[in-house]
């Protein structure tokens, strides 16, 4: 009796509690049935109670949890990019189930739908779908990464553009040309603007625009195509065109090429050739000279309105001797058809062992490159003006002449150079009522021996400039900085005997050069050392990490001069 007594009690016990408790199952999808949404936060609480639980919608916008029984509750779904909702649910039904449909509305924007693939080309079979890649997107307006997909196993993806930002896409994928374009949403006057990809313009082939009444939100779908790098195999650059007889760039060349120079940006470590071609009229030695100097006159422009080496990229004319039909001498022809062989086409020579965007975020490609602006403003300017704290730590601290403040700088950006703009060219104020001097043997690891400063060392007006006028006539407000001209410069120290460290070496001489070398004038900050054969080697930089110093010579130096290096120096001797 005892027993069945007991039992009894415990079966009582579990319908007890059971009876309880209410188990709630709910679906989480977009509005206008848009499809069920992966990873939305829920929250359920207790409309003026304690209980309070939270649960994760699966891939199928899925979730469950148990709820008391005979209560009201309040849940609230969260996700990046959507509207919050709240609603209520109630378990007074006494029901052992109860269900919930959570309807979410997207945040004003545009959902960004992603299809890659290879690029069709004549001759191949088949496209295939590209997976695998690498898709990064950053955000330049808020400036950080939003998205990074690592060998994305599937060939789509998507992202919300949020209104009022300027992002960056970049996908890579090995062997494929890396596909970059900046997006605008709600920028400027731009609803939804694409830079960079011609395929990715809405309303171009490619792509399918949804816009609400408005243009408050939309959906973008495209199909964003990598193209295959194929050495030694000829692309041809369209709407290059030049005027009859004439190699001089026409300003409908210079789109074309200013896409070219994109290309290459995003591609260094591959080395190519400009091709030019004409037709089979006219004399065939003036042919090829005239397409020689179109190609070198692509290439100038190239190299010209960009920062790429000149070693990466050779120019070649072809004349009339690799034409695509069969408009040879003596045969007459359309000028349709004759135009198919004045052409411009960029031709893969090589890819170099080093990649420099190997191994490399987009976040730290975006912050080189404004770096490197920087450092173009301060040395091409007459006068640049900056908000305050909008200079580089790095800047400000070679203007002053000491070491980066490790507390301010930024790791991700590369050194700032210790070069000094041409006479020319300005020298940057900073924030300090005291004159710099040269790095003494007191601070840590000085590059610098300690010999006397030459007499031309320039005197700084270092004074934070409130309502004064420039040189060129600017007005300057407070808070701003101001670049003036300086025709002083500095004459170059030898290298300390206790210094440890890398430099570039970017000129050097069997003897040493006088003061009036344009060298001098032109930089800053020079170290030079005089080597075993009586030669004397001129440096600039001071870095304690080799990786540094190559970005700063890759950057900054070899645009300048090809033949510069990294040197490695331990207690004052060169290794």
């Amino acid at each position: 009796m005892n027993r069945f007594f007991s039992f009894m009690i415990f079966f009582m016990s579990i319908t007890w509690c059971s009876a309880q408790m209410a188990t709630l199952e709910g679906y989480v999808y977009e509005n206008n049935n848009r499809g069920y949404l992966n990873r939305v936060k829920i929250e359920i609480k207790e409309d003026g109670g304690s209980f309070s639980t939270k649960a994760l919608t699966n891939r199928d916008g899925f979730f469950t949890c148990e709820l008391p029984q005979g209560k009201d509750f309040t849940l609230v779904a969260t996700k990046d990019v959507f509207e919050y909702k709240d609603m209520t649910v109630s378990t007074k039904s006494g029901k052992p189930k109860v269900y919930a449909k959570v309807e979410m509305i997207r945040e004003p924007g545009f959902l960004f739908e992603v299809t890659l693939a290879e690029k069709y080309y004549e001759g191949k079979e088949s496209v295939d779908a590209i997976s695998d890649a690498l898709i990064e997107i950053y955000n330049n307006t808020a400036d950080t990464s939003v998205l990074v997909l690592s060998k994305h196993p599937s060939h789509t993806f998507n992202y919300t553009f949020e209104q009022g930002n300027h992002y960056t896409v970049m996908i890579r994928k090995e062997g494929y040309f890396t596909k970059r374009l900046e997006a605008f949403v709600n920028v400027d006057g731009c609803i939804m603007c694409f830079e960079g990809i011609d395929e990715i313009q809405p309303g171009q082939p490619g792509i399918a625009d949804n816009l609400t009444a408005g243009h408050h939100m939309g959906v973008l779908v495209a199909n964003v195509e990598l193209e295959e790098i194929r050495v030694g195999e000829a692309i041809k650059i369209e709407n290059i065109y030049y005027n009859l007889g004439k190699s001089e760039i026409r300003d409908d060349a210079k789109k074309p090429l200013d896409n070219l120079i994109h290309v290459l940006k995003n591609n260094p470590s591959l080395m190519v050739e400009l091709g030019s071609h004409t037709d089979s009229q006219g004399n065939d030695e003036s042919n090829y000279k005239l397409s020689s100097e179109r190609a070198q006159s692509a290439v100038e422009y190239i190299l010209d309105n960009s920062n790429i080496r000149k070693g990466r990229i050779q120019a070649r004319g072809y004349g009339e001797t690799d034409l695509v039909n069969g408009c040879k001498n003596g045969v007459k022809c359309s000028d349709r058809k004759h135009q198919q062989n004045r052409r411009t086409e960029l031709k893969i020579v090589g890819i170099a062992d080093y990649d420099p965007f190997k191994d490399k975020s987009l976040a730290d490609i975006i912050r080189e490159e404004k770096f490197d602006e920087t450092l173009v403003a301060i040395q091409d300017q007459e006068v640049v003006q900056f908000s305050e704290g909008e200079i580089p730590e790095e800047v400000l601290a070679q203007a002053e002449g000491r070491a980066p403040n490790k507390s301010t700088s930024k790791p991700a950006m590369p050194p700032a150079p210790t070069s000094r703009p041409s006479t020319s060219a300005p020298i940057a104020q900073v924030p300090n009522d005291t004159k710099p001097n040269m790095p003494s043997a007191e601070i840590e690891n000085p590059i610098y021996s300690n010999a006397p400063v030459g007499e031309n060392e320039p005197e700084f007006d270092l004074n934070l400039n409130t309502s004064t006028k420039s040189n060129a006539g600017t007005s300057v407000q407070e808070g701003e900085f101001e670049i003036i001209n300086e025709k002083k410069y500095t004459m170059p120290q030898s290298v300390s005997k206790a210094y440890t460290g890398f430099v570039v070496e970017f000129f050097r001489s069997k003897v040493a050069l006088p003061a009036s070398h344009e060298i001098f004038k032109k930089h800053g900050n020079i170290v030079t050392d005089t080597l075993g054969d009586g030669s004397v080697s001129y440096m600039l930089g001071n870095f304690k990490s080799k990786t540094d110093a190559e970005k700063f010579m890759r950057f900054v130096i070899a645009p300048q001069y090809e033949n510069s290096k990294v040197i490695s120096y331990q207690k004052g001797s060169r290794s």
